[in-house]
């Protein structure tokens, strides 16, 4: 059997553009000429790495506060306060440290969520240690605890006029373990 040198440069050919990655249908014929690739595909990868939440807060519902009728002259950030609890309940290794957030608009203070209705807030604070509870920043809570959330209607400011109408708020409690 004769081997031509021809043939072993399309042997060796083939075997580099293997080993780099490259995969051709066939080969074209090195004389003088060179191989064309016009095949390309681009491939993207995506994805999502996460950690499955360590704690449920309300057990995973919604939260509701429903203030219903409020006298518009009697709103003094006093009146009207509501006080709903809201268990946390998380099952992480002890030694880390669980924190809690209500991220939401604020409006006037750091503990006032803004409304839709102009110039009306809801001042949030916790019942039992009468701490306010600050939007947009963590702070610690333990892995199982509840929290007595006061909310408490309030003017932004005795400046401006509060008008009568209906009102919602929105906050997001988010919790995270260091």
């Amino acid at each position: 059997m004769k081997i031509r040198l021809c043939d072993v440069k399309l042997f060796l050919l083939g075997v580099l553009l293997s080993i780099n990655g490259s995969a051709f249908a066939a080969l074209a014929p090195v004389s003088g000429g060179q191989a064309k690739d016009d095949s390309k595909s681009t491939l993207y990868i995506r994805g999502n790495i996460f950690e499955p939440a360590a704690c449920k807060i309300n057990q995973n519902n919604n939260l509701d506060v429903d203030f219903k009728r409020i006298a518009l002259k009697k709103i003094d950030g006093i009146a009207f306060a509501s006080v709903t609890p809201v268990d946390i309940v998380c099952s992480i290794t002890s030694g880390a440290t669980v924190q809690l957030e209500f991220q939401g608009t604020s409006s006037g203070k750091n503990n006032y969520l803004k409304t839709d209705l102009d110039n009306l807030a809801i001042a949030l604070s916790d019942d039992t240690t009468g701490k306010n509870i600050d939007l947009n920043t963590f702070f610690t809570i333990q892995k199982t605890q509840t929290i007595q959330l006061r909310a408490v209607p309030t003017k932004i400011s005795d400046a401006v006029e509060l008008k009568e109408g209906a009102f919602k708020a929105t906050s997001t409690l988010i919790t995270r373990y260091l």
